[in-house]
């Protein structure tokens, strides 16, 4: 999870190796930096290796949040998940990258991809790019992507119940990311939620 300084460009290379039977999950959350760009990589070179991508990435005021990731399969039997959270704001700019690439010996290869995108405001961006390049007809590959925005009337529903506008847009982003923030362990979820406030100015 990383909050670096608004002046801060974050560029980072991840990658791992997974062989037989192995089981790789990369959880990645991102607030802060002016400039985001981080793509983990799985390369899933043994049988029934499986591979999680877990994105979630908050471009507030003057950041662009650049992130996704890539699995490679390689082997028989293989499996890969991929599930993206982005969320912008103000002139903020989110943009979900992610490449699923099957080769010639990844028999029965299965991925799934999910992206979901939450604009807080009109000047607020989101762009999702996938890639999927398989090269076996027995591979099954399932995309799925949304994009929204805040209701008025969810926002109109918690301050009925004596929420304040700011704390009530906070506690419905916390919920759009919560399949993945969930996954953290409790001190981080508790970081992740003063993150969001902030990121939000709120």
């Amino acid at each position: 999870m990383q909050n670096w300084s608004k002046n801060v460009y974050n560029l980072v290379t991840q990658r791992a190796f997974a062989e037989e039977d192995a089981h790789v999950e990369w959880i990645d959350i991102n607030f802060g930096s002016k400039g985001n760009m981080k793509y983990p990589s799985i390369f899933l070179r043994g049988p029934n290796a499986v591979g999680e991508i877990s994105s979630v990435a908050v471009a507030g005021e003057g950041q662009w949040q650049d992130t996704g990731g890539k699995v490679y399969h390689l082997a028989p039997n293989t499996r890969s998940i991929f599930s993206s959270k982005s969320i912008s704001i103000g002139n903020g700019k989110s943009t979900a990258r992610f490449l699923i690439h099957v080769g010639p010996n990844a028999a029965n290869a299965t991925s799934s991809t999910k992206c979901d995108a939450l604009l807080i405001d009109r000047d607020s961006k989101a762009e999702t790019y996938p890639y999927i390049d398989v090269k076996r007809n027995d591979a099954t590959m399932v995309h799925e992507a949304t994009m929204g925005k805040i209701r008025g009337e969810a926002i109109e529903y918690l301050m009925s119940r004596g929420i304040s506008p700011d704390e009530a847009v906070a506690m419905i982003v916390m919920g759009f990311m919560g399949g993945i923030i969930e996954k953290l362990p409790f001190d981080y979820r508790v970081e992740a939620s003063k993150l969001v406030k902030l990121s939000l100015g709120r």
